[in-house]
């Protein structure tokens, strides 16, 4: 009877501790913050020489928390874009009727409008063709004392082009009357020459035009970090204070607590502070299904190390487990049994 009279005390004594750290851990505490507003990109920088520890108006105050809000401003650049297009009417109104007035502009990051330049459309012949055409030359002969074509000239060269006689004509000038018979005695001549000439055709024109604006590009920058400090109070209870709850117990109550205590302590937390990893937490999970919060009041930074007992890393090793940051949940792969998570 004074056996289970004693674990039963002991069980409701545990249970009092776990009340009593319950309540000291939602004492309300003071939380102070601080803004901080910097061009300078270098985040690891900030985070090794921000204080872990600060005093104001005597109270001592640790670090809680930062939170990074990433300020974004407006750049813009002058551009002036060159475009082309083939056409057959090189008039001005007809290539403006064929083109945009503005277009959606990108380069380097930077976007916005740009507008046609109308005074800047040039037009030069693109493709250009040669063609060959007949032409037509007539030379009269007057008064000539025969018909014969020697002394005609068979070719002419005019003006660089080469012309052939095609279709002599004859008309009779004047007659002489012999024996009774009239006989043409001088003739009229109409000599029709032909030649070919060749000359470029243009097929098509290339109008060159611009477009000319501005575009915008939002860049960040500063990053302004709101660090949070929460004050700083000794806990009373910590984990030694169960000692002698073990101690003064039965063996039962020493294997319950025990238990309880193994599994609270399969996994450890550490974040990244002062240029090292600190112990953080410790958390207990059964399944691959728990969700592990990496945060709590003592995260500073965004890296972390978890390292897994050894027969939890057994049971988990190639298997995925869930974190949680903030509002984010995510997975990971359990590879070995220490590793580095940057969230």
């Amino acid at each position: 009877m004074k056996r289970v009279i004693l674990t039963i005390c002991t069980i409701m004594t545990i249970f009092s501790i776990a009340n009593n750290v319950y309540a000291d851990s939602n004492t309300e505490k003071e939380v102070i913050t601080k803004e901080y507003t910097i061009k300078d990109f270098d985040k690891e920088k900030f985070y090794n020489d921000l204080n872990s520890e600060i005093e104001e108006n005597g109270k001592s105050y640790i670090l809680k928390g930062v939170i990074e809000t990433e300020n974004q401003g407006i750049t813009e650049k002058n551009v002036e874009i060159e475009k082309s297009i083939i056409i057959k009417n090189p008039n001005i109104s007809n290539i403006i009727s064929q083109i945009d007035k503005e277009i959606d502009y990108i380069e380097d990051g930077y976007k916005g409008k740009v507008i046609l330049n109308e005074n800047s459309i040039r037009v030069n012949k693109n493709n250009v063709s040669k063609r060959e055409y007949k032409v037509y030359y007539e030379q009269t002969y007057s008064n000539l004392p025969n018909n014969d074509l020697i002394n005609i000239p068979k070719t002419l060269n005019i003006k660089g082009t080469t012309y052939y006689l095609i279709n002599p004509i004859w008309n009779i000038a004047e007659t002489t009357v012999i024996n009774g018979k009239e006989i043409p005695s001088k003739y009229n001549a109409v000599m029709r020459y032909e030649g070919i000439k060749t000359e470029n055709v243009v097929v098509d024109y290339i109008a060159n035009y611009k477009y000319q604006g501005t575009l915008q590009k939002e860049e960040r920058e500063s990053i302004t970090y709101k660090v949070q400090y929460i004050e700083n109070e000794q806990e009373e209870v910590k984990e030694n204070n169960v000692i002698p709850i073990i101690a003064t117990g039965s063996t039962g109550s020493f294997i319950f607590v025990c238990f309880v205590i193994f599994k609270m302590n399969n996994i450890k937390i550490y974040n990244y502070r002062d240029g090292k990893f600190k112990l953080i937490k410790r958390v207990y999970i059964k399944s691959t299904d728990d969700v592990i919060d990496l945060v709590n009041d003592k995260s500073i930074t965004n890296k972390y190390k978890i390292i897994l007992s050894n027969y939890l890393y057994k049971k988990l090793n190639s298997k995925y487990i869930h974190f949680k940051y903030y509002d984010r949940t995510f997975k990971y792969k359990i590879k070995s049994k220490e590793f580095d998570i940057t969230v």
